[in-house]
């Protein structure tokens, strides 16, 4: 072998070596975008709070922040899609209902209705 390409796989052994330790140090790529929520105590038919609020996405976690500093953070069940856990080991459920504008997120105590399109303005008649 000469010495040119022992340079050669020598550049190329670091080079890899670079490319793998750049992608472990990574942090893991997720989905975040601005949304509306609308959050309604269980078994009721009006919503008691619409706001502003941030839906994230990352490997089957969901968290959702609302812009009144609360926020959910769920964590997938190997059991059934959809199913999920609170941060306080609490079920939550994905439920359909929304089509293209939206999830559902039925919680212990509220139901947590993501939507997409955040123009739509808060009605004051809602707290």
């Amino acid at each position: 072998m000469t010495g040119g390409a022992s340079a050669v796989r020598g550049c190329l052994r670091a080079c890899s070596l670079a490319l793998v330790t750049m992608a472990v140090a990574l942090p893991a790529a997720s989905d975040t975008l601005a949304a509306r929520c609308e959050l309604y105590p269980q078994g009721e038919s009006q919503a008691s709070k619409t706001l502003p609020c941030q839906f994230s996405q990352r490997q089957g976690y969901v968290s959702i922040t609302r812009s009144d500093g609360i926020a959910y953070h769920l964590s997938p069940q190997a059991d059934s899609v959809g199913n999920y856990l609170d941060q306080d080991g609490q079920p939550v459920y994905r439920r359909s209902g929304l089509g293209s504008d939206g999830l559902i997120f039925q919680m212990p105590e509220l139901s947590v209705y993501v939507y997409w399109d955040v123009a739509k303005k808060p009605d004051p008649a809602i707290r």
